[in-house]
């Protein structure tokens, strides 16, 4: 009896710790969506076109000005390149398929197309066969528009409460994997698992205060990794 009444003293407390993390995660991720601002260049004058287009690491919250995204960071290496972007902040798989009719219409095409998508699928525990066929179905939309796509996968979890790391940790594995089976001559994963695993070790410094979005020095250190890849 003293055994039972223990266990769920200790559920109580991690219930109450995961929700006072949750409601603390909420809310400073509000305010780092609301701070940022997205980068685009579209000038008719430039020689070639680049899209970019998923979540938040592709609208670049967290980065302190729109320059220092991987978009605008991208545009500094690549002046000759107007940059499309049509990233939406929290954006999940479901809502991205819904919105790409409208580039099927476009009459532009791009060199480059840069996507980061599932991870809020991910944190919002969907159903992992419906984000691989809408992630799917999106890599075969963008082919139709674009001659190089690369597809960002995320790092392990930050600061979380233990058993929800666990999960994620696993969810996002699956992740990669719908990724590395789509990769082709045209479809690239810029993966970020073992890479991120540097800015991991020092979040005070590649993250923002909700530990969840990229600082400047995360943005360039992501932005490094997907030159890595462009250059290969």
């Amino acid at each position: 009896m003293v055994i039972f009444y223990f266990v769920i003293a200790l559920t109580v407390i991690y219930s109450i710790r995961v929700t006072i993390y949750l409601a603390w995660l909420y809310f400073q991720t509000e305010k780092t969506i609301k701070d940022c601002k997205l980068f685009e260049q579209k000038s008719s004058n430039r020689s070639y076109n680049a899209f970019f287009t998923g979540d938040s690491l592709t609208y670049g919250a967290g980065a302190s000005d729109p320059n220092k995204s991987i978009a605008g960071l991208f545009y500094s290496d690549n002046p000759n390149f107007a940059v499309h972007n049509k990233s939406v902040n929290k954006i999940t798989t479901r809502a991205m398929l819904s919105q790409m009719d409208g580039l099927r219409n476009s009459n532009t095409t791009y060199t480059y197309s840069v996507l980061s998508i599932g991870g809020n699928d991910i944190l919002q525990f969907r159903s992992m066969r419906g984000i691989e066929e809408r992630i799917r179905d999106i890599v075969k939309i963008l082919e139709t528009v674009s001659e190089n796509i690369y597809i960002f996968t995320p790092t392990k979890p930050g600061k979380s409460p233990l058993v929800i790391k666990w999960i994620v940790i696993n969810r996002v594995k699956k992740l990669r994997r719908i990724v590395q089976s789509l990769e082709s001559n045209s479809v690239h994963h810029v993966d970020m698992w073992k890479a991120g695993d540097k800015l991991l070790a020092h979040p005070e410094k590649y993250f923002v205060k909700d530990t969840l979005h990229l600082s400047d020095e995360g943005q360039s250190a992501w932005y490094t990794q997907l030159r890595k890849v462009m250059n290969k």
